[in-house]
C-alpha cells in the first residue's frame, strides 16, 4: 500500500510532475484500488510506466504502444524483498550505457530493441535476487562477476544458473570480503 499520506489523488499528481519513469508493482494498492487503476494517466515528463508483475514478467507502456515480456518463473524463490530494486538496477544498467544529459531525453531516443534489452536485463537481474534472503543477499553472496554471468546465463536461457541461489538464510549482513572490489561500499559496490 502507498502510505496514507500519499493516498489522495492530488498528491500523487502533483508527484508525477517529476517522474520521467514510473515503475511499480501489480501488487501495489492506492487507496483500495490496484495502483494500475487508479494512476495518474498522464504527466508532463512520462516517458515510460513499466508494470513489474512477479513470476507473470513485465509490461511497459510507452506513448500508445505496449511491450510484454514473459519470464520463467523462479521455481524456488528464497526471499522477493529487494527484487523490484535489482530490477531497476538491471533495467537502468543498460541505459546508462547511453550517453545522457537528461533521462528526459534519453527514453525519447531508445529503439524499442533497447527497451526490451533493458527490461530482459531487469527481469533477469529481479529474479535473481530471489534467490538469496534479503534485499542485498545476492550482493552479499556473489562477486560481480559471478552476478554478470548468471544475468547473461539467465537471459539466454531463461532459467538462473542451477548452482546460484544461496539456498540458506543468512547469519548477518556481513557481505563477504571477495564480493567487493578492493575500496568500494559495502552496501553499493561503488569505488
Amino acid at each position: 500500500y502507498l502510505p496514507s499520506r500519499l493516498a489522495d489523488q492530488g498528491t500523487l499528481e502533483k508527484l508525477m510532475v517529476y517522474v520521467d519513469i514510473l515503475t511499480y508493482s501489480t501488487e501495489l494498492q492506492f487507496g483500495r484500488r490496484k495502483f494500475r487503476d487508479a494512476r495518474p494517466r498522464s504527466a508532463p515528463r512520462l516517458k515510460m510506466i513499466i508494470e513489474t508483475r512477479a513470476h507473470w514478467g513485465v509490461i511497459l507502456e510507452r506513448g500508445n504502444r505496449q511491450i510484454r515480456l514473459t519470464t520463467t518463473p523462479i521455481m524456488e524463490p528464497v526471499d522477493t524483498a529487494g527484487a523490484g530494486d535489482a530490477f531497476m538496477a538491471g533495467f537502468l544498467s543498460v541505459l546508462a550505457e547511453e550517453p545522457v544529459r537528461s533521462l528526459n531525453l534519453l527514453c525519447d531516443g531508445l529503439s524499442t530493441t533497447r527497451i526490451e534489452d533493458a527490461l530482459k536485463r531487469g527481469q533477469a537481474l529481479g529474479g535473481l535476487s530471489c534467490l538469496f534472503v534479503g534485499a542485498k543477499g545476492i550482493l552479499y553472496n556473489r562477486s560481480n562477476q559471478d552476478i554478470e554471468s548468471a544475468v547473461l546465463h539467465t537471459i539466454a536461457t531463461y532459467r538462473p544458473p542451477s548452482d546460484f541461489g544461496s539456498g540458506a538464510r543468512l547469519s548477518g549482513i556481513e557481505p563477504s570480503p571477495f564480493s567487493m572490489p578492493l575500496g568500494s561500499c559495502s552496501v553499493c559496490r561503488l569505488p
